[in-house]
């Protein structure tokens, strides 16, 4: 029985590095494309002769010349804290990691609670919930969805950005160990 725990747990943790090392190699190689662009730029600007410093001295064309936008398109930039570009960037390596570990918790907290429910030895878990099905269809979903709002807590530069995300990894694990002490 032990050995079957240890491999649901084992098989998450795998699922979980896999992607964050998926994830990091693409990461560095976004950052690293960055930085050269960025320190381009900056060399750029402060040599009087650059052809982009002589770019920037050219007047620019009146306001009235540009086609109008109507309110519907996707041309033009999107308006400032409304998601889109900051929130990609703000889905670095902490943040997956957080959610990584909320997914791994939750898909043992619920294999641990089942088994303790089908040996009859937890009655914690209400009767309409005592199906994997209902279970994973509760649990996942809620586990997005406190993803989603970690993500946007980064994105607008939160302190306490990690906080939905641990709280309920650590709930989890205390319903996951409540759960194996059960166990017969």
């Amino acid at each position: 029985m032990q050995s079957n725990i240890g491999g649901t747990l084992a098989a998450a943790s795998l699922i979980v590095l896999a992607s964050l090392a998926t994830y990091g190699q693409q990461l560095s190689k976004n950052s690293n494309t960055n930085t050269r662009d960025a320190s381009v730029n900056v060399l750029e600007s402060s040599v009087p002769d650059a052809p982009s410093a002589s770019a920037e001295a050219a007047p620019a064309a009146p306001p009235e010349s540009a086609p109008p936008v109507s309110p519907g398109s996707s041309r033009g930039p999107a308006p400032a804290g409304r998601g889109g570009w900051s929130e990609f960037h703000a889905a670095d390596a902490k943040l997956w990691g957080m959610t990584g570990l909320l997914g791994a918790s939750s898909i043992a907290d619920i294999e641990l609670s089942l088994r303790c429910t089908w040996q009859h030895s937890c009655a914690y878990v209400p009767v309409p919930l005592r199906r994997r099905a209902a279970l994973y269809g509760i649990g996942l979903p809620t586990d997005a969805g406190l993803s989603y709002l970690t993500l946007r807590m980064k994105a607008g530069r939160s302190r306490f950005w990690w906080l939905p995300d641990a709280l309920a990894t650590a709930a989890n694990g205390y319903v996951g160990v409540h759960a194996a002490h059960r166990l017969r």
